[in-house]
């Protein structure tokens, strides 16, 4: 026995072309050209903030590198400035171990330790005033750069006088 339904309840009941859901061709375009801007952006601030641009930038590994370059340029200056302060320069008895023959150059992967370090120090006779030196120590360092190996340097001075 089939039984007729209402009227009302007919009605009611979606058809098959009202059911199928989805997106038209222009919103999937429109929806895809957002998505392509926003991961090109991320992926342009991804590329400075890792280094990609390492010599240029200010942040990421490039500045990393950089950072360590600096920070062990300058124990290296130190550590050497330290050994000339502790070497003696006496007036009375003549005694003079600040010369460039104690303290020679130190080329790239000769300093242990530092492959990409190298020091030098100058050593100035009486300036600024007699009994006195003055002292300069440079050490250059490489480090990973955009285009290819970039190389800096640090310098630290000081002046010694010669105890009685």
């Amino acid at each position: 026995m089939l039984r007729e339904m209402p009227r009302a309840q007919c009605e009611q009941q979606p058809t098959a072309a009202a059911d199928q859901r989805g997106l038209t061709l222009p919103e999937i375009l429109v929806a895809m050209a957002i998505l392509t801007i926003g991961l090109l952006g991320m992926a342009a601030a991804l590329a400075v903030s890792s280094g990609g641009v390492s010599a240029a930038i200010t942040g990421g590994q490039g500045a990393i590198e950089r950072g360590f370059g600096v920070s062990a340029a300058t124990v290296l200056a130190q550590a050497r400035l330290e050994q000339v302060k502790r070497a003696d320069y006496i007036i009375t008895g003549g005694v003079d171990e600040i010369t460039a023959a104690n303290f020679p150059s130190e080329a790239f992967g000769s300093i242990a330790g530092y492959p990409n370090f190298s020091r030098s120090v100058t050593i100035e006779n009486g300036t600024p005033g007699p009994n006195m030196k003055t002292v300069t120590v440079t050490v250059r360092y490489r480090y990973a750069a955009a285009s290819g190996r970039s190389e800096e340097g640090l310098t630290l001075g000081t002046i010694v006088a010669a105890r009685p």
